[in-house]
């Protein structure tokens, strides 16, 4: 693994950006209807979820981090877990009306809770996040960790561009706009299953204790 300041270039971030060029030739070749709803695309998104959650799940047992770092990463499991059902359409998708078309959430058994669950849950993995200490395992990630940036920067970008074809573009790629939005989601995706492996798997990124036991007694000294 190669460092340049907080910049981390490690397997996972190559396999990243492969995942960059698939999604660009996707772009050129795949089909429209891969776009569309309960397509191939979405399937993959929401199996990627689920792969995501179990690594966050296996780094608490199995990872490399500190306990209070492999705790926080059982906290993004709600998250993982809310943007598979998103991505499924909170079950929609398996079912069908008469015509063959995907059913209304109204029209489910369970549709009127599914918004208030999500609340909820939502609630819950903030409250625990934030018990859990996100904001200071953040900045010790920051002070004395490597930073796989070029993860963190592909996926923002890639998110940015999903919203705005879907939200912003006002029609302008046309046929292939789903198939377009679908494939930036898809990198998102993935490549926060590349970093979860990385935050919980990779020994060369964790935060370094030594550094934090010389920042503290030289602290101590100093008084």
């Amino acid at each position: 693994m190669k460092k340049f300041g907080y910049i981390a270039i490690t397997p996972c971030t190559w396999l990243v950006v492969v995942s960059v060029v698939a999604a660009v030739i996707g772009s050129r070749v795949l089909p429209n209807v891969w776009g569309a709803e309960n397509g191939p695309l979405e399937v993959t998104q929401a199996i990627i979820l689920l792969c995501t959650c179990l690594v966050a799940l296996s780094s608490r047992y199995y990872g490399v981090g500190t306990l209070a770092q492999r705790k926080l990463w059982v906290w993004t499991m709600p998250v993982w877990l809310l943007m598979s059902g998103r991505e499924l359409s909170w079950g929609r998708v398996f079912y069908t009306n008469q015509a063959g078309d995907i059913v209304q959430l109204s029209d489910l058994w369970y549709g009127a809770y599914v918004h208030p669950t999500v609340a909820v849950i939502v609630m819950l993995t903030i409250w625990g996040l934030v018990k859990t200490g996100v904001i200071s395992q953040m900045m010790n990630w920051l002070k004395y960790g490597g930073i796989p940036l070029v993860e963190v920067v592909v996926m923002l970008i890639a998110i940015v561009i999903a919203g705005f074809v879907e939200h912003g573009s006002g029609g302008m790629f046309g046929v292939r706009e789903e198939l377009y939005e679908e494939l930036a989601e898809w990198v998102s995706y993935i490549t926060a299953f590349f970093l979860m492996i990385e935050l919980g798997f990779n020994k060369k990124i964790q935060p370094s204790q030594e550094a934090r036991k010389y920042k503290r007694l030289t602290n101590y000294v100093a008084r």
